[in-house]
């Protein structure tokens, strides 16, 4: 079998008959349809029993309680037969041709063993649909790992055989980090880039496990995520400076000083990324200039001009002549 569409479920009956129809009517037809019942109590066990009746592509799962994403995630690893593995959550809706695309572009490029793509947000508090973008360059998705996931989960696939050959799954002490922690043990064998057309509608609502408020427990999982990263890439960074990382990544507000400061922590990375990642720095510098960017705008606290950080930053090293320039003339046109 070629493909083994992979979908776990927790009372996700308002929106599940619409996500499992736009499985069953993709234009690529070769797939199981693994789905886990991981303990709902509304009516999405009698959803799935229905439509498992009509199509015996439908491979179906139970848990008697709610054992979590991972746990319900790695028991459809364990009986997938596909050789290549779709990641699919109950509440969005794939393009109709996606398969057809991922399977096509997996079967021409082996050296690809996590793929993405870009997806279509809509839902909730959304008034248009739009297009969220992920990076096609392998590189450039290893250097956006510094920081966070370089792929949407739901738009995934994954060659099977690397999942078996490292016994790779879902890791439960990292849950609500479970998706990033997973690529991050993949790019250690394998490349990853993301296919430039939206393939998954991705649905927000006020139900979703994204927009939970974070607490102490995941920031603490969050910094041993981020100490085995850096560990990885040798770079050094003091405690201090990794709870300003941590900051950045959590999209907490800064002021003028932790600016500086992380103007000069993103310095040091790049400094020992020249010795330890050489091939990355390049695209680093791009995520550099990007997050201090992202730091500048984002903030209402602070005193100095967004003129005054981007020479900062320049000065520094931290961003390229060729983006310093084309800061310049995007303020000169602004005026």
């Amino acid at each position: 079998m070629k493909v083994s569409v992979l979908m776990p479920v927790y009372n996700g009956a308002q929106y599940l008959q619409e996500a499992i129809d736009s499985i069953l009517g993709q234009t690529y037809k070769d797939f199981e349809f693994v789905i886990i019942d991981d303990g709902s109590t509304d009516e999405s066990t009698v959803i799935i029993a229905n439509n498992a009746a009509k199509d015996n592509r439908i491979v179906s799962l139970r848990n008697e309680n709610n054992l979590g994403i991972c746990v319900a995630l790695n028991k459809g690893l364990d009986i997938s037969k596909g050789e290549y593995i779709v990641r699919m959550d109950c509440d969005d809706i794939s393009e109709q041709n996606r398969l057809e695309v991922q399977v096509a572009f997996m079967d021409s490029h082996p050296e690809f063993g996590l793929v993405g793509s870009k997806i279509r947000i809509f839902g909730n508090g959304i008034r248009q649909p739009y297009v969220f973008d992920f990076e096609d360059d392998w590189r450039m998705c290893m250097a956006n790992m510094l920081f966070a996931s370089c792929v949407a989960h739901p738009s995934v696939i994954i060659r099977t055989e690397i999942l078996r050959k490292y016994n790779l799954y879902y890791d439960d002490e990292f849950r609500g980090l479970e998706d990033f922690y997973l690529w991050w043990q993949l790019a250690k064998y394998t490349k990853i880039t993301n296919i430039q057309q939206p393939l998954l509608n991705y649905r927000q609502h006020i139900k979703q496990v994204t927009k939970k408020v974070y607490d102490e427990r995941h920031f603490a999982k969050g910094r041993r995520f981020l100490n085995e990263r850096l560990f990885f890439w040798g770079i050094g960074l003091s405690d201090f400076q990794k709870d300003l990382m941590l900051r950045y990544i959590y999209n907490f507000r800064f002021d003028d000083n932790q600016v500086e400061d992380f103007i000069f922590l993103c310095k040091r990375i790049l400094l020992d990324m020249k010795k330890s990642r050489p091939e990355l720095r390049p695209f680093a510098k791009l995520l550099m200039a990007g997050a201090i960017s992202q730091c500048v705008n984002n903030s209402d606290l602070l005193k100095k001009t967004k003129k005054y950080y981007a020479c900062k930053a320049f000065f520094s090293g931290c961003i390229s002549f060729t983006w310093f320039l084309k800061y310049f003339i995007r303020q000169i046109l602004s005026r």
